[in-house]
């Protein structure tokens, strides 16, 4: 009943609604604005593509290819990058008429590295600019050779810099870095920034020297859970150029937007549990699962954690939440259900920077009744039921990117056996909303899951809920998070059997 589409970076403010129809999915296609989307029946997956994926020869390129620094010189950065396979060795080279005012911290290398490189004043103080073109090769590789044009302004020019435009990160992120901002030209100006893309995993604040009273921002990088390269994006903005009293400056600032490429390398090891679903009877008992790591590391001594987020009350791990270190199994424990209806815990197990992390293990207990649980486990799930068998519903409210969801939403659909499709609908504790008509105020309409993760929706039959044979009864669990994103990643499918 649903599909997965995919967004690029360059598409990030374009979203698709999918709607089940009886001819398939029907696309239809908004902006995006600050109004909460109603995305209800599509996953959102924001990734950064290489074209170069299946390659098996380096690939060389640069970041960013051109900057500018005002006459009073200073420090820039650019990366060279590897976005194919292999090992990439590289050579730099300034241009002889350059070297008097151009000089690079390193002139070879092997793998993608950032390249620091040094701009000496301006000495002639004119209006003037001149530039030099860095020539980066890397024999054997593909789109070698590669350049980097540095072109420096004269003194009547204001000109946005920033030490460092492409940042790069590894796989476990990083925390309270800094990047210098200034005006290297003439005057002053004010500036602002704030991030444009990555903005669920890339934070970065302004924030002022106590000491100097300088600016500058300070940004700080999740660790990553995908084995593939992410790119985020910083922009700063400049305006009002003004003299020492504050006083305007007509003059046309260089430079303005700038965007800093964040680029955080995709994690080399991956986290792995041999099952992450456990049906136990309603007796005490324990059981275990294997976490393990897939990497071609020959020691994968990599910390990782395992801790109850649901049923804490009856599920329990004895050894403790951990941290514990490599590949091990792990022993849990669950007590006696004397209750008729089933109950559903979940673990779940993390590894910084690995990919797959974090992984939640679902745990059902029967009950006395016996009845079957559906809805517990998170992700996407089709389950047949008897339109007059009793069964558990719930739903699971986690989610597979580590957000911290900004508005929940509850969503429930049902298509009868010749096709017709119900509204989508938004449940609320003031009862079922068709989503089409409180598109403009769906932050009004929330739902209000267990904190543990897996709500309960009660024991039904499916011909209590006005279902026949061969209808379809969908609901699903959606949230919005910070950067305005509305994911839609658990989702459960009952068909209705006799």
């Amino acid at each position: 009943m649903f599909d997965i589409f995919q967004i690029t970076r360059q598409q990030v403010e374009e979203f698709c609604f999918i709607t089940h129809s009886k001819k398939g999915f029907e696309m239809l296609h908004t902006k995006f604005s600050k109004v909460v989307l109603p995305i209800v029946v599509s996953f959102v997956l924001l990734f950064g593509a290489s074209a170069f994926a299946d390659l098996t020869i380096p690939v060389l390129a640069v970041s960013p290819s051109s900057q500018a620094i005002g006459f009073q010189g200073g420090t820039l950065h650019f990366a060279i990058l590897n976005t194919g396979s292999g090992t990439l060795n590289w050579n730099v080279t300034v241009p002889k008429e350059s070297t008097d005012w151009i000089q690079v911290d390193k002139n070879s290398g092997t793998g993608p590295q950032s390249i620091k490189v040094t701009v000496m004043q301006y000495a002639d103080n004119t209006d003037n600019t001149r530039t030099a073109t860095l020539t980066i090769e890397a024999p054997g590789a593909f789109s070698s050779p590669r350049t980097v044009t540095i072109t420096q302004y004269g003194l009547l020019t204001p000109v946005l810099t920033v030490d460092n435009a492409t940042v790069l990160v590894p796989s476990g992120g990083a925390s309270e870095q800094t990047l210098s901002v200034s005006d290297t030209g003439y005057a002053a100006f004010d500036w602002s920034a704030e991030v444009t893309e990555g903005g669920n995993w890339l934070k970065a604040t302004t924030m002022t020297d106590e000491t100097s009273g300088v600016q500058y921002i300070q940004y700080s990088v999740d660790p990553t859970n995908v084995t593939s390269t992410r790119y985020g994006t910083i922009t700063i903005s400049a305006s009002n150029v003004h003299d020492a009293d504050g006083n305007p400056i007509n003059a046309t600032i260089i430079g303005t937007p700038l965007k800093v490429s964040v680029i955080q390398s995709g994690s080399n090891y991956s986290l792995v549990v041999d099952t992450d679903k456990f049906s136990l009877s309603n007796k005490a008992q324990s059981d275990s699962f294997k976490v393990s790591f897939k990497t071609d590391s020959p020691i994968a001594m990599y910390p990782w954690t395992a801790q109850v987020s649901a049923g804490n009350e009856w599920l329990s791990i004895p050894s403790g939440s951990g941290p514990y270190i490599g590949a091990m199994t792990l022993t849990f424990h669950v007590t006696a259900n004397s209750g008729s209806s089933s109950r559903v815990g979940s673990i779940v197990v993390s590894c910084s920077g690995a990919a797959d992390s974090p992984i939640t293990i679902t745990v059902t207990q029967a009950g006395t009744s016996n009845n079957t649980v559906i809805g517990a486990n998170p992700g996407i799930s089709t389950v047949d039921v008897p339109v007059s068998q009793t069964v558990d519903l719930a739903i699971n409210s986690t989610n597979m990117h580590g957000d911290k969801p900004v508005y929940q939403w509850f969503l429930v659909e049902m298509i009868t056996s010749d096709g017709t499709t119900s509204p989508v609908y938004v449940l609320t504790s003031l009862g079922l909303f068709d989503v089409s008509t409180i598109l403009n105020h769906l932050a009004d309409y929330t739902f209000s899951f267990d904190p543990s993760g897996i709500t309960s929706i009660g024991s039904w039959r499916m011909s209590d809920l006005g279902l026949h044979v061969g209808d379809t009864f969908i609901y699903a669990y959606a949230y919005q998070r910070g950067g305005g994103d509305i994911i839609v990643d658990n989702i459960t499918t009952i068909n209705v059997t006799e």
